[in-house]
């Protein structure tokens, strides 16, 4: 049975600043494990056919890495994405 959408920070979406993060460290690590989080729920959820739960989790995770510096987003993989 479907669930309500949720997100790792359980907040709305459109509540998420869109802006792109500063080079502070503290930050992108928090970013890299919200990122993480999305992803492997996603992943729990798209193993359970919760489609639309992972859809939202996945989109989660790329707008938290979209929001890394350049420099930042140049270590992740993103075919393994």
């Amino acid at each position: 049975m479907p669930t309500e959408p949720t997100t790792v920070f359980g907040e709305e979406p459109a509540q998420q600043k869109d802006e792109i993060l500063d080079d502070n460290d503290s930050d992108i690590e928090l970013a890299n494990e919200i990122i993480e989080s999305a992803l492997e729920n996603g992943a729990r959820s798209f193993d359970c056919e919760d489609w639309l739960e992972a859809e939202q989790l996945y989109d989660e995770a790329l707008q938290q890495l979209q929001r890394l510096p350049a420099r930042s987003r140049s270590a992740c993989d993103t075919f393994e994405l």
